[in-house]
């Protein structure tokens, strides 16, 4: 008969030495695969199967208590850890990269949403409008005028004549204020 498991085996062993024991006496022999064996012989064969099954057992057992204290002294440590990275959190900072050391990641920004992204464009774009400030592109449309008069003086060229109306300034206040006063015909009205 074939044992399939240990302890059909292990029980198979034991009945057949209770066997060999009851029936045989002690100075028999038996022939067994071309080899001769007395009854004592046969028994501390199966003594020493048994043995080893028994080793095997004893580690299972001891491998069984080792990774149950092993599972407890994981919990112990993952507890401990995790307090140590909330001090060294505090100590240092979140985010500070000397939590590293201490072999914890430090913490990642947090990325705003898409709701605060909206409101601080609105409030950009308030900002710009109450301060009166605007982009590169529009600041480079702007340009400036300077009087005709000062420019002369500076570059050291004659002053422009003054146009039709005869004002200081070379005439642009004048032309300005004539243009406003105009007709449709183009005749100053109201003068």
């Amino acid at each position: 008969m074939k044992s399939t498991s240990k302890q059909t085996l292990a029980t198979d062993l034991v009945t057949l030495k209770t066997g060999l024991t009851a029936n045989l006496t002690a100075g028999e022999t038996i022939i067994l695969g071309g080899a001769t064996y007395t009854v004592p012989q046969l028994t501390a064969a199966i003594d020493g199967f048994l043995a080893e099954q028994a080793k095997t057992v004893t580690a299972k057992n001891a491998y069984t208590v080792a990774v149950a204290n092993e599972k407890a002294s994981n919990a112990s440590a993952r507890a401990l850890r995790s307090l140590l990275q909330g001090y060294a959190s505090t100590r240092y900072g979140k985010d500070n990269p000397i939590l590293s050391q201490f072999g914890f990641p430090p913490a990642n920004p947090k990325k705003p949403s898409t709701a605060v992204k909206a409101v601080a464009v609105l409030k950009n774009k308030a900002t710009r409008a109450d301060r009166g400030t605007t982009g590169k592109a529009a600041k480079a449309k702007i340009k400036g005028s300077v009087d005709p008069s000062i420019l002369a003086t500076l570059t050291g060229e004659a002053p422009p004549a003054p146009a039709a109306g005869g004002a200081p300034n070379g005439g642009t206040q004048s032309a300005l204020a004539t243009a406003a006063h105009a007709g449709p015909t183009g005749e100053v009205q109201g003068k």
